[in-house]
């Protein structure tokens, strides 16, 4: 088991920190150590094959770090209430990711893991457990009713046991959260990360060299670059300025409010974080935060990975929402579909039942009749 470093994370996490003057490496220009930089995690990217992460998770969620959202959603006039309205802390949960990058690329994540759930007044903390498969370039998710039991039996419509995302919107799958799974294997973008390319790397020209700084004992090089496609606002990292050139911080940064930033911690030398912690700034002022910290414990790389880990096939009674369609359904046990009605569903237990005590009675009522019959007979 892997040793852990804890991160203390504070109300300082949120200060923007003050980058020292620029000053270059020996005589190496600017680009030379952007393009020395992007070559090693070019290299790093070209030898992952596979990749099993499993990791501890501890969540914090301060006083009333959710209720900005919480007002935003509220009626106009309506003042929310701090929620959650002490400090809350959910510790050592559980998170994990099994990558098969050979072939067409194939995804496994397994969370379990207390999320707020919003509805249009109010948010609840719980935990949710689901698994995400990517396979054939096709997206599941699916959460297992037993481990979830807020999901209950009824409703099902509204609570499936899988979200059949197939080529539907697979941004989904990965959060700002898992960025450091996708550095591991060489992976350094300002886009969103999809499971297809969890690998993507930006060419060198895409990044640009900010300044060195200072970060604890680590002397760092900072590299920026576009935040997906806004005009405002950059992905910014903090790299060691030796191989192997660890990513120490990232954060989304608009001059000076970060919008969201990771801190991870490595082992002398390596390029494998043995923690992170994700600090999510919550709108519309950017300074109530909340914290996710991920705690590896395996850690295995470029080992062959067996074909039923990724098994994404549909069980006899699932209910099935398909993205696409819009629409719920009810698996068979071939796999195969067909149009679910919750309503329909439960009129038709009602008819069910109906005809049942129907039948029933139907028949003492005939049996009363033959006896009664047998009886005048006999008389």
């Amino acid at each position: 088991m892997m040793s852990i470093i804890k991160i203390q994370v504070s109300l300082a996490a949120a200060a923007v920190l003050v980058c020292l003057p620029a000053r270059r490496a020996g005589a190496e220009e600017p680009t030379e150590i952007v393009s020395r930089i992007v070559s090693s995690w070019r290299t790093r990217q070209d030898a992952a094959r596979s990749l099993v992460c499993r990791a501890r998770v501890d969540s914090f969620y301060p006083k009333g770090s959710l209720s900005q959202e919480l007002q935003l959603r509220a009626d106009r006039g309506r003042i929310v209430p701090a929620y959650p309205a002490n400090d809350v802390r959910y510790q050592n949960e559980t998170a994990g990711w099994t990558i098969d990058f050979v072939g067409k690329p194939r995804v496994r994540k397994e969370f379990c893991v207390t999320n707020p759930f919003y509805t249009e007044s109010t948010c609840v903390l719980q935990t949710d457990c689901q698994i995400h498969l990517f396979v054939d370039d096709k997206y599941r998710l699916f959460r297992p009713r037993d481990q979830n039991a807020w999901m209950g039996d009824e409703n099902k419509r509204q609570r499936p046991d899988v979200f059949l995302y197939e080529d539907q919107s697979n941004g989904f799958m990965l959060d700002f959260s898992e960025l450091p799974i996708s550095w591991i294997v060489g992976g350094v973008t300002g886009q969103q990360v999809f499971p297809s390319d969890i690998k993507r790397l930006e060419p060198a020209g895409q990044f640009t060299y900010r300044s060195e700084v200072e970060r604890g004992n680590t002397r760092c090089v900072v590299l920026t670059t576009r935040e997906q496609q806004a005009t405002t606002i950059v992905r910014e990292f903090w790299v060691d300025s030796r191989p192997p050139y660890a990513i120490r911080l990232c954060r989304a940064r608009q001059g000076e409010t970060a919008h969201w930033q990771i801190e991870a911690t490595y082992r002398d030398g390596e390029y494998t974080p043995t923690t992170w912690t994700y600090t999510q700034y919550n709108r519309p002022d950017y300074k109530q935060f909340t914290t996710k910290t991920f705690r590896i414990e395996q850690l295995i790389v470029n080992q062959p990975i067996q074909d039923h880990t990724f098994d994404n096939t549909l069980k006899e009674g699932m209910v099935v929402f398909d993205v696409a369609r819009n629409d719920a359904f009810l698996a068979d046990q071939d796999g195969a579909l067909t149009v679910y009605r919750e309503e329909t569903s439960r009129l038709g237990r009602m008819v069910r039942y109906g005809l049942g005590v129907t039948a029933g009675v139907l028949g003492l009522v005939l049996l009363w009749l033959w006896r009664r019959s047998r009886h005048r007979a006999a008389a």
